[in-house]
């Protein structure tokens, strides 16, 4: 999981060139204090790391506050840092306190100050603060049934950006400097930086038609805000699945010497990827085939305990069931959606037409995380301090 750790990418960006701050080929205006801020699963670890490399590497440079907003069980152990810790992938009201609070820091922040902003996915459940007139509980509601609706996440977070003060660059409001240097860890497959957590820094024209055709279930119709003003925020995307991807395939390749195959990164629906995939998995041995992306699964009312992963590996090996391949995949953020494990393998040549009715079943009743422990081979990584949505791995043997 090392390709994984923020600090290894964040020493690349942030540089001392002269004795001046550099964060992504941007420089930093000179004796502004800093205030570095992460919002996402990723938060703690990149706050955590961009301090030390800061101290490291300019020691006399002033940083005046370090916070950082993140999911339960992934913050650090540094009493430097301000730290909240919140509910995934459900909204809480514990949220909503957090995000009040959070927001009330970014309010401290001067307007000769410099902000190095670090935004990773999570970010658009657990930073929430509703619009005028529309509860807790029907929000709620709302986040909840599109989890469960099978919608791609760019779908998703356009209409979580309609329902939110704080997302489509709402916590602009609440900074007043102009000094904004915006750091994304991306999840999303375009790395469309208006995306990535509802964008809370980033603003877009939203589709309010599309929107509000989705809306008119719930009796709702959402209104254009007013633009905020981002034009000074510098970003830059410095870790995606684009990147990994291609790092994980040159290490491969190194390292166990097999061709490598780069398949897409996929925001869809599991049927359609699935069969992309299967027509794609190599045909030969000694080649290993990657994709990523986060595929999206529409849930039963009725349902068991599983990921996207776990469930995806489950499906291919039903359909693959006497093929020699072998089946990975995991959530680079260490959790596989409500579960406590990043994801599962399997190795198909172990499967017999005696595990295929097992396999059904479980896979049916949409339970592939109960599969997995009591059947299969989980893995469990732990928070690892990124999120660039999901890795496959599928090869022959």
């Amino acid at each position: 999981m090392d390709l994984l750790k923020p600090d290894l990418k964040l020493n690349e960006i942030i540089k001392n060139v002269e004795g001046k701050l550099i964060i992504a080929g941007h420089e930093c205006p000179e004796n502004s204090p800093l205030f570095l801020v992460g919002l996402g699963k990723a938060a703690s670890v990149e706050v955590e790391a961009a301090l030390s490399i800061i101290e490291r590497k300019i020691p006399d440079r002033e940083i005046k506050k370090c916070i950082a907003y993140t999911k339960l069980g992934h913050s650090v152990q540094n009493s430097r840092i301000l730290q909240w810790e919140g509910d995934h992938p459900l909204i809480s009201l514990r949220n909503l306190q957090n995000t009040k609070e959070f927001r009330q820091e970014l309010t401290n922040i001067g307007t000769e100050d410099t902000l190095i902003f670090f935004l990773s996915g999570g970010s658009s459940a657990l930073l929430e603060d509703p619009i005028d007139d529309l509860s807790f509980e029907k929000l709620k509601f709302i986040h909840n049934q599109l989890l469960e609706s099978g919608l791609g996440i760019n779908s998703m977070n356009q209409i979580r950006k309609g329902l939110s003060d704080v997302k489509n660059g709402g916590l602009l409001k609440d900074i007043k400097t102009k000094h904004i240097y915006l750091l994304i860890n991306s999840d999303v497959p375009n790395d469309d930086p208006s995306i990535v957590g509802s964008s809370p820094i980033l603003y877009e024209k939203l589709d309010l038609k599309k929107i509000n055709t989705y809306l008119q279930k719930y009796k709702l119709n959402v209104r254009e805000s007013k633009k905020k003003d981002d034009t000074n925020v510098k970003f830059s995307i410095y870790q995606s699945a684009n990147k990994l991807m291609s790092e994980l395939a040159q290490i491969i390749k190194n390292e166990y010497g097999p061709e490598v195959v780069l398949g897409s990164i996929y925001d869809e629906q599991l049927e359609n990827v699935e069969d992309h995939i299967l027509e794609n998995i190599p045909r030969t041995k000694n080649t290993v085939f990657i994709s990523g992306g986060e595929i999206t699964i529409e849930l039963p009312k009725n349902h068991g305990i599983g990921g996207r992963n776990t469930h995806f590996v489950l499906s291919v090996a039903c359909r693959t069931l006497g093929e020699n391949i072998h089946i990975y995949s995991i959530g680079t953020d260490g959790t596989d959606g409500p579960t406590d494990i990043a994801g599962a393998y399997i190795n198909n040549s172990k499967l017999s037409e005696e595990n295929y009715s097992d396999m059904k079943i479980y896979l049916e009743n949409f339970d592939s995380y109960n599969y997995f422990m009591k059947y299969g081979e989980i893995i469990r990584t732990g928070p690892t301090g990124s999120n660039v949505m999901d890795i496959r791995i599928i090869w022959r043997e």
